[in-house]
């Protein structure tokens, strides 16, 4: 999981009596910027959410406690989640102030850019893509007429494909897909 992305998981506090109970749920976090949260919960089964924030690239993984407890007693054993941590996707870096992978600037002037699931919501004339060979994120202002998808459509920069229109892809969408061809007098 990447900074900024998060995950669910689901928690149920157990009484005395071995029953599902109301209770409450301490989720500790040491990578936050608010290290502990704390939730109540009712007699079933309750889904947590979980931002992850990191405080340098350089962590390959996290530790996450959670500490359920009910109203009966005190708490229950720690519960260890340990989180895998990715690199940010292509087009986001890793911001030092919210801990979380953010768009970079280039890429924020001609689209809206989704830290929590790592897409860009590009639309109009602009192409964006990420070029792994050079290492570098392409943005280009104009694609050529009827290339790309002029509406808003929702892209990660390693498949610049699902911006292009007509059956096309590859730079600019200046290819066909395989098993087409342009017609002839078109840009179709």
């Amino acid at each position: 999981i990447s900074p900024g992305f998060s995950f669910n998981f689901t928690v149920t506090a157990v009484g005395n009596r071995n029953g599902i109970t109301p209770g409450f749920v301490q989720v500790r976090d040491d990578n936050a910027i608010h290290p502990v949260t704390n939730f109540t919960i009712s007699a079933k089964c309750t889904l947590i959410t979980h931002s992850v924030q990191v405080t340098n690239s350089s962590l390959s993984t996290i530790d996450i406690y959670v500490t359920l407890g009910d109203f009966e007693s005190n708490t229950q054993p720690n519960i260890l989640l340990r989180v895998d941590i990715e690199p940010c996707p292509a087009g986001f870096y890793l911001s030092s102030v919210t801990r979380v992978c953010e768009c970079t600037k280039d890429i924020s002037l001609v689209a809206n850019c989704d830290s929590s699931t790592g897409t860009i919501e590009r639309s109009g004339s602009s192409w964006i893509s990420y070029d792994s060979e050079y290492n570098c994120t392409i943005v280009y202002q104009e694609c050529p007429f009827d290339y790309c998808k002029f509406q808003a459509v929702n892209i990660t920069l390693t498949e610049p494909n699902d911006q292009c229109s007509f059956n096309r892809i590859g730079r600019l969408c200046g290819g066909c897909e395989e098993h087409s061809s342009v017609v002839l007098g078109s840009n179709k």
